[in-house]
């Protein structure tokens, strides 16, 4: 369950090939809920950027769910090279911070398939984080992100449940107020992250809660209804 989550002042043409619309992300986002492999490979070939990062996380999280590991991994790979191209490009702050926010989450999605490799990626995703938080301060998933790395994270090298679950609250708070919609990605997923904190925790309500709360934000989201139908 611990999985160990872009272009205003350019052209119209990169603007074009480097930034989904918002319409791209839901379509991505709607295949992930209900472990669309098909769907989301499509869409890793076919789209560009930022868009083609975050298919390839997608399509990563999707077969591991589904117990694909190699192809998990090798479309791990590929999302860690769209975002790291991306990067190269010329960004406004939020747009880089967006960026740097998903592939540090694809950074610690890596540690997932190889514990091993934490110590190497472990700080690479926390530099980068740290970086997309002073680059986009009121995005919801950079806040999503950090909770996640906090929940995964043993106390020993710094995590806490504690924080995590304020990492989510300032995210659940967030994207009550998010007016950018070109990313649009992230609720119904920190509502379910904040479900297993407050399990963790001890609040089984509150984790009921949240994670039903997930199912109205997306009333196909798998992973928050496994979690209600294990818990109830």
């Amino acid at each position: 369950m611990k999985i160990t989550i872009i272009a205003l002042a350019l052209t119209s043409a990169v603007t074009t090939s480097t930034f989904a619309s918002s319409t791209d992300v839901q379509h991505i986002e709607q295949a992930a809920a209900t472990l669309d492999i098909k769907e989301l490979r499509l869409h890793s070939q076919s789209a560009q950027g930022y868009e083609q990062g975050l298919a390839y996380y997608r399509l990563s999280m999707s077969q591991y769910l589904q117990a694909q590991q190699q192809a998990a991994q090798q479309s791990l790979e590929m999302a860690q090279q769209s975002l790291e191209q991306l990067l190269a490009e010329p960004l406004s702050d939020t747009e880089l911070g967006e960026a740097k926010a998903l592939l540090a989450q694809v950074y610690g999605f890596k540690i997932t398939f190889n514990p091993l490799k934490g110590a190497y990626y472990g700080p690479k995703a926390g530099k980068l984080l740290s970086q997309a938080e002073r680059l986009a301060p009121n995005s919801p998933r950079v806040h999503l992100i950090k909770g996640v790395s906090a929940y995964n994270t043993p106390s020993m090298f710094g995590g806490s449940k504690q924080q995590a679950l304020r990492d989510f609250n300032k995210a659940v708070l967030l994207f009550s107020q998010q007016q950018d919609t070109r990313y649009g990605w992230g609720e119904a997923e920190t509502y379910t992250w904040r479900g297993l904190t407050q399990k963790e925790l001890g609040h089984g309500e509150q984790a009921l809660a949240d994670w039903q709360q997930a199912l109205q934000v997306n009333p196909d989201y798998g992973w928050a209804k496994m979690l209600i139908a294990k818990n109830q």
